[in-house]
């Protein structure tokens, strides 16, 4: 089996992972709390994981045994973040999570909201280590508190320290004297290629103004022919998905996305349209980010 296979796989592949498909993303914003709320929350999950093209790993209509070579290891770093998606948004009380035995000494604590960042506190200064299946993430308020995070990390797991931060989970991080930028220029111009979008006119605004978006349900009812259901609402799914990942640091399309994400389920033609016009929003500034001063 070619080396390179796992890497060409195409987006829309159930084992494909965005650059920004990271252990313990929350996908929903609704917590499992118990009986109660269970069949809400399913439903949004169900939908959340429609859009990452994830849902075989819920349904058991993507099986490992279905896969061979470099691919089993592909299958089961993506099951793993499906399990780690999923669980974020249970409650702790339901679903109790323990440290590794190596943090406990050294004063450590797992964040309740996300089971992949761990944090260590020493007076006012903190250290943030934030997991990412074989990827490290190290911050703090304090260089020798952080060279003993290192450390305690070496003498427990093999590391090799890569430097200042550049790039991670899709997300470019470039230093001057005016701050730190943050911005997916290599995953917004990856979404305006997959789209076909690269050769059109960049829009000036995320969503026309004044401009009504209605179910297909509502369609019927009023007897609305003019905007016909998506034959194929995984597409549209998918794309909505990626739009998500990309509000992390483009917060000027978060509405945009909010509103067409209500149509997740049965999505028309209209809406797609309206999906497509954030994408050609976003090519006239696609290095556009937050700076942190």
């Amino acid at each position: 089996m070619a080396g390179n296979e796992v890497t060409s796989l195409e987006h829309n592949h159930p084992l494909f992972l965005q650059a920004t498909d990271a252990p313990g993303l929350v996908l929903v914003l609704i917590e499992l709390t118990g009986s109660e709320n269970y069949a809400l929350w399913s439903g949004e999950m169900k939908l959340a994981l429609m859009g990452k093209g994830k849902i075989g790993f819920v349904d058991g209509t993507c099986v490992k045994s279905s896969y061979r070579g470099e691919l089993i290891a592909q299958w089961e770093k993506c099951d793993a973040i499906v399990l780690s998606w999923i669980g974020s948004t249970i409650s702790s009380e339901l679903m109790p999570s323990s440290l590794p035995q190596e943090f406990y000494s050294q004063g450590e604590s797992k964040s309740s909201y996300d089971h992949s960042l761990f944090t260590k506190r020493d007076k006012t200064d903190i250290v943030i280590v934030l997991v990412y299946v074989d990827d490290l993430l190290i911050s703090g308020s304090n260089n020798s508190l952080m060279h003993e995070a290192k450390e305690t990390l070496h003498s427990n797991f093999k590391m090799k320290d890569l430097g200042e931060l550049r790039y991670f989970l899709g997300i470019e991080v470039m230093r001057s004297n005016k701050g730190i930028l943050h911005n997916q220029r290599k995953y917004a111009l990856q979404l305006i290629s997959e789209a076909r979008l690269s050769a059109c006119k960049p829009v000036s605004t995320p969503m026309e103004q004044n401009h009504k978006l209605t179910t297909v349900e509502y369609d019927k009812h009023v007897g609305n022919v003019d905007d016909a259901e998506l034959q194929e609402a995984g597409s549209y799914q998918k794309l909505i998905g990626k739009l998500f990942d990309l509000t992390i640091t483009r917060l000027d399309i978060s509405f945009a996305v909010q509103v067409l994400s209500q149509f997740m389920q049965h999505p028309n033609e209209s809406q797609m349209e309206a999906a497509l016009r954030v994408i050609k929003y976003v090519k006239g500034s696609p290095s556009l980010g937050l700076l942190s001063k």
